[in-house]
């Protein structure tokens, strides 16, 4: 019907949402990730591969408005969501910790490789975030998730 993925427009992939686990990784490279919505979709969890959502990374890097991770905001990273975990650990640390603070309930959620969920954990400590982890209640260590598997055990010790 469209002769390949890049012929796809954004509007009928972000209605059609059951197709976006069979593009293949090699035809990310001919979509363009510059539109929020787009993002918001592929940010969506699909069970893609590790190599997949590596390659949307790539293209969320060149196309999403020229934004590099320390850029992204609270909503960036709402609509990034699974598609973080296409990314790289140093890149993770690079996302400023309030953004990260305001977006970590929908973080907490993702499943990603474990030296990305360790970045999270790192930016989840930072003073910027939720500040010294001995004034945590159990409600952020609930709203943290996943990434609270990744805290170092002094601090989940009190709480788990």
């Amino acid at each position: 019907m469209f002769n390949g993925a890049s012929n796809i427009p954004n509007e009928t992939l972000s209605v059609l949402r059951w197709v976006i686990p069979d593009i293949k990784k090699a035809d990310y490279k001919n979509l363009t990730f510059n539109e929020i919505i787009m993002i918001q979709n592929f940010g969506l969890d699909y069970h893609l591969s590790d190599e997949q959502l590596s390659a949307i990374a790539d293209r969320v890097r060149k196309d999403f408005a020229s934004k590099e991770p320390e850029d992204y905001t609270v909503y960036d990273l709402k609509a990034l969501r699974n598609i973080l975990c296409g990314f790289n650990a140093s890149e993770i640390q690079k996302i400023h910790p309030s953004a990260y603070k305001e977006a970590s309930y929908e973080i907490g959620q993702l499943k990603c490789k474990p030296d990305v969920m360790k970045a999270f954990a790192s930016l989840a400590v930072h003073y910027k975030a939720f500040g010294p982890a001995e004034n945590w209640t159990d409600s952020t260590i609930r709203k943290i998730g996943e990434v609270t598997k990744y805290l170092p055990k002094n601090i989940t010790q009190s709480y788990l």
